[in-house]
């Protein structure tokens, strides 16, 4: 075992030098093998930003519903209290 390999960092037995090793980068020349990544990617970010509109959306309409439940409850607790 003349290497080990731990978490993408190589060293080498005896030695006190260690090696990034990444071969998961690749930058291919034809420049044409971005595109289907970049397609995902719009896909994917106008996806994300669609989820957290409706996310948005729901949120304001659950703080309206709150809020008239608020107001309705603390009317009917000051309502209460003046009839004592």
């Amino acid at each position: 075992m003349g290497n080990n390999l731990y978490f993408g960092i190589m060293k080498k037995e005896g030695s006190d030098s260690m090696y990034l090793f990444m071969p998961f980068l690749y930058f291919p020349e034809d420049k044409a093998e971005y595109i289907p990544a970049v397609i995902s990617f719009v896909i994917f970010m106008t996806l994300a930003g669609i989820a957290m509109y409706l996310f948005y959306r729901k949120s304001k309409k659950d703080e309206q519903e709150f809020n008239k439940k608020y107001e309705k409850r603390l009317k009917e607790s000051a309502k209460a209290k003046s009839e004592r």
